[in-house]
């Protein structure tokens, strides 16, 4: 019975006429289910959320004991068909967020980017819910005319629970490949076959189907035009991976892939740009300058694939880009270079462990000449057979002074050097050693990530790379805990961030410092805490970077965000961010750790800690016969 009430609340969700109305103040925001205080108790669509909460909270605690198995798979059928009715149903609201840019009032700058960081959705399922919504819910054009849905058979099915929006997003990409010369009929009839497919097969098969029809409506492939080539090209750089390769996947036009491939034929010629070979040219093969046998025999010594050639080729040619100058001077006051961030600990550790890797191979390298041996000259090196003067060395007989070699006896200390074990701590205490931080940043008490850096684009580059790029550099700006090489304290003199302020910024914020953003220092503002015509200063200490979405949503308003510094714990030198009250009525600050993934593993651990020790406390009371502490203060 309880299902049938799940199914009646959508219903009325679906059916209610004013449900349109709908504020995006009625929301279920990532920081907390709650509904404005300006929203009218009384509306239809609260009551009809409030209907739909009380009946799944009455599911949740149903005794399943009771039914048969035959009932079990089908009341899992019943809630399927719920939940895609739900989804349906949520689609006009996200519509609804669309046409009045409500999106901006949370300090997004898209729909999708309100599930993404409201509902934190993944940004793959956010794109694919903001289609759903633009194929299958009507618009409005500003002359007040309704516009039907694009796709109504498959509108109407999501509707009814028949089909999910997995098979909403392969509806749209079939769709999406038909060439834009197709007639409307055709389209719409293509549309209605889609969506009878949905009725019997999974996605994968309908989007599989679906290609075939589409070759069926252009079999020879003349009616894509440059229309169609121009809607699906595109080049996307994914993230980095756990070996931090990234993959680059996209479409190129016809004249972008001959450009390409002239490119290729030059700077990816057997031989040329090896990063694995000292000797190998660099720049184009074509050079008039370079000596056809140094190529021939680089030629002659390169091993890598056709594929390893065009990425190395890629390489160099972005090399030789941002060398050249030629992509400009500055991009929001940061230098068009590749900016680097990383400790001093961090440099001098790699450059004595590139001293110390040397040094080996140099040992090792006169161990394997025997030449010398067959040098008649060095016989007269025996005749400094006097060397047996040495033997008078062993009149350091003191040298039983090694007796101080009981101080290796202390060597046991290394014992203690176990803590480097943190990489293979017992999975049962790890979380309470201070040192076991598994992290991508650098720096002391980091270990594992004290071989990577980081970029003003949010890479993350090994630094033995990035050693290799410092002797390319520009420009070095070296900041220290009280002072640096540039000035940073600007006070009133100027209301522009400095270039040197800005990477400054970049080396302790690396990217917006707005809570959730991941926007990297290069796509961010410099935003002073205090505002400028309030008598703001522009010192280092006043300044965050702020990317331009959420550079905007700041100011005294009531809708509006307040920023200030903090001066002392472990986040000083930070920006909080203060929400407005109708997204936090209290009002507490937020860090953004977005950039710093070390950070909310901490958290995490004394969130973890703080638990543990409540339950310790809890069951030592129990056990004493004191009375137990209420439940709610266990689980904060």
């Amino acid at each position: 019975m309880r299902i049938f009430a799940i199914q009646s609340v959508v219903e009325k969700l679906s059916d209610d006429e004013s449900f349109l109305v709908v504020v995006v103040r009625v929301c279920f925001w990532g920081w907390g289910a709650c509904m404005s205080d300006g929203v009218v108790i009384d509306s239809p669509v609260v009551g009809a959320v409030s209907e739909l909460d009380a009946a799944i909270a009455r599911l949740s605690k149903v005794d399943l004991t009771a039914l048969s198995d035959v009932d079990c798979v089908r009341v899992v059928e019943r809630l399927e068909v719920a939940s895609r009715r739900l989804s349906a149903a949520g689609l006009p609201v996200l519509r609804e967020v669309a046409v009045r840019r409500a999106y901006s009032k949370v300090g997004c700058s898209s729909p999708a980017a309100v599930l993404t960081s409201v509902a934190r959705l993944r940004p793959g399922a956010a794109k694919a819910r903001v289609e759903a919504m633009d194929a299958l819910t009507p618009s409005v054009t500003p002359s007040g005319v309704v516009i039907e849905p694009r796709f109504p058979e498959t509108a109407a099915l999501l509707a009814e629970g028949v089909i999910d929006l997995d098979h909403v997003g392969a509806v749209v990409k079939v769709m999406g490949k038909i060439p834009h010369k197709i007639d409307p009929e055709q389209r719409a009839n293509t549309e209605v076959a889609l969506a009878d497919l949905c009725r019997r097969y999974n996605p994968a098969a309908v989007e599989t189907i679906g290609e075939r029809i589409v070759d069926y409506l252009d079999p020879d492939g003349r009616l894509a035009d440059d229309v169609d080539r121009a809607k699906k090209r595109g080049v996307s750089v994914g993230d980095q991976a756990v070996d931090m390769m990234a993959k680059v996947a996209g479409h190129l036009d016809p004249s972008t892939t001959a450009l390409m491939k002239v490119m290729l034929g030059v700077w990816a010629a057997p031989g040329m740009n090896n990063p694995d070979d000292e000797l190998s040219p660099s720049g184009a093969a074509d050079d008039p300058a370079l000596d056809p046998a140094i190529l021939q025999a680089a030629a002659d010594r390169d091993l890598r694939t056709q594929a390893q050639r065009n990425h190395d080729a890629l390489k160099a040619m972005l090399l030789y880009l941002l060398e050249s100058g030629q992509l400009g001077k500055t991009h929001r006051g940061l230098p068009v270079q590749l900016i680097i961030s990383m400790t001093k600990d961090q440099l001098d550790e790699a450059l004595r462990k590139q001293e110390s890797d040397a040094a080996d191979s140099d040992v090792h390298e006169p161990e394997s000449q025997p030449q010398p041996e067959s040098q008649p000259q060095p016989e007269p090196e025996p005749e400094p057979e006097p060397k047996p003067e040495p033997e008078p060395e062993p009149k350091p007989e003191p040298e039983p002074e090694p007796e101080p070699e009981p101080e290796p006896d202390p060597e046991p200390e290394p014992e203690s050097e176990p803590a480097p074990e943190p990489e293979y701590a017992d999975p049962q205490t790890h979380w309470e050693d201070p040192n076991w931080l598994p992290t991508l940043t650098g720096g002391p008490m980091r270990p594992y990530g004290r071989d990577l850096v980081y970029t003003a684009t949010g890479t993350a580059l090994p630094i033995s790379d990035a050693i290799k790029l410092l002797a390319r550099s520009d420009k070095t700006l070296a900041v220290f805990a009280n002072h640096s090489n540039e000035p940073l304290f600007l006070g009133r003199a100027k209301r522009l961030a400095s270039e040197a302020q800005r990477l400054a910024m970049f080396a302790a914020h690396r990217g917006c410092s707005s809570p959730g953003c991941s926007a990297p220092a290069m796509w961010a503002e410099a935003h002073h805490t205090v505002e400028w015509m309030l008598g703001g200063l522009t010192d280092i200490t006043y300044l965050a970077p702020a990317c331009p979405q959420h550079h905007k949503l700041i100011g005294p308003g009531e809708h509006q965000w307040q920023t200030i510094m903090i001066t002392d714990g472990p986040d000083a030198g930070r920006c909080a961010w203060i929400p407005p009250a109708f997204l936090d009525p209290e009002q507490r600050p937020r860090v953004n750790r977005a950039h710093h993934p070390d950070e909310a593993l901490i958290e995490a651990r004394q969130a973890m800690l703080a638990r543990r020790n409540a339950q310790l406390e809890q069951r030592t009371r129990e056990l004493s016969g004191q009375p137990p502490d209420p439940p709610d203060l266990l689980s904060d």
